[in-house]
């Protein structure tokens, strides 16, 4: 695609996963790139990996729950690289871990503590990513946001009513954000992505990765699960000039399982 040369992006939740294929693909398009996540491990990895693959990035160790901290994440952007183009708001935790994995809790059974952790960082973070970036962009000549959902906020799942409602509110936050920077140069779109393999969230709801392979071949129309350089090709899409009058959006990037009926698998 090549057209990232000169140009700043910041990739949330890029300490391992998606967001890292997302920061690594930005990178590979020129893109000089602010990998921010709480692991900061897992952020300085990602940098290294760029960096050795001939690419330029910076790591930050955010916590986007923490509005400081993220006007921090993206002072660092402006500051090291002279502006911000494009940020991918990816990072987001499941509902609530459980013996190490995630579990769902019904309605009538959640503690407000669990329901307002999720709301802190799915919600509030992407908020909170979207009013800085806003700033740099209107202060530097625009740029392209894309904020990420979830398939969960379009096909609901009993037990998972914090983060199916953080990724749904993603939606609104996407649409309103859109309209009322258009004039200003900046596109906000968001992507909902299936089940990506190959992920730390995955694996803590799957377990063993050879599993998740096989539960997503069979419910995928294309038989197999979405590796995250497919997720993060789709982003990069987004912020790339190709898609220079698409805003407002919400891009399903999910293999067709989403708009597949339950029974076509038995029809087959």
């Amino acid at each position: 695609m090549s057209n990232g040369k000169g140009k700043v992006a910041i990739i949330t939740g890029a300490g391992g996963g998606a967001g890292r294929a997302a920061a690594k693909v930005f990178a590979a398009d020129g893109y000089s790139v602010v990998a921010a996540d709480i692991d900061a491990e897992g952020v300085e990895q990602t940098v290294g990996e760029i960096e050795a693959d001939g690419g330029v990035a910076t790591a930050s160790a955010t916590d986007i729950a923490d509005r400081d901290a993220v006007e921090a994440m993206v002072k660092l952007a402006v500051d090291t690289y002279g502006g911000l183009d494009a940020a991918v708001n990816n990072a987001a935790i499941p509902q609530v871990i459980r013996d190490g994995r995630p579990s769902g809790t019904l309605i009538h059974e959640m503690s407000f503590e669990e329901w307002d952790r999720v709301m802190k960082i799915n919600l509030y973070g992407t908020f909170f990513c979207l009013q800085s970036e806003i700033r740099a962009m209107r202060e530097h000549g625009g740029g392209s946001i894309v904020n990420i959902s979830s398939s969960s906020a379009v096909r609901a799942l009993e037990g998972l009513a914090a983060y199916i409602s953080t990724k749904k509110a993603i939606f609104g936050l996407t649409e309103v954000a859109s309209i009322e920077n258009g004039r200003h140069g900046i596109r906000v779109n968001t992507v909902i992505p299936g089940s990506v393999t190959e992920t730390k969230m995955t694996f803590l709801e799957r377990g063993d990765p050879a599993a998740s392979d096989r539960s997503y071949a069979e419910v995928s129309p294309l038989g197999r699960g979405q590796k995250p350089a497919e997720l993060a090709a789709a982003i990069l899409f987004l912020c790339s000039d190709a898609a220079s009058y698409i805003t407002g959006t919400s891009l399903l990037v999910d293999g067709g399982t989403t708009v597949r009926h339950p029974s076509s698998k038995e029809m087959e």
